[in-house]
């Protein structure tokens, strides 16, 4: 029987200077590109608000539940970056 699939949803809020929300999206393809090669990462979505181009949202899709816990611990996102506010 394969495994459930499992979703991880985080967010993300760019600050007000002017470039942030370019090199928000960049840093943002560039972890997909990244996570999307880890084991049993089904995939790793980045979507902007239509809205408010501030806000963007990850969506991690893994194949069960184990690959999910150490990102718990460790988000992609987790360095100390002044583009964003977690």
């Amino acid at each position: 029987m394969p495994s459930p699939l499992v979703a991880d949803r985080n967010s993300v809020y760019a600050n007000d200077h002017p470039d942030s929300i370019a090199r928000i999206k960049a840093k943002l393809i560039e972890a997909a590109r990244v996570y999307r090669k880890d084991k049993e990462t089904l995939d790793w979505l980045v979507m902007q608000d239509v809205h408010d181009p501030r806000a963007f949202t990850i969506v991690e899709r893994f194949e069960n539940e184990s690959v999910r816990l150490p990102l718990i611990v460790t988000p992609p996102c987790s360095k100390a970056d002044h583009d964003w506010r977690p």
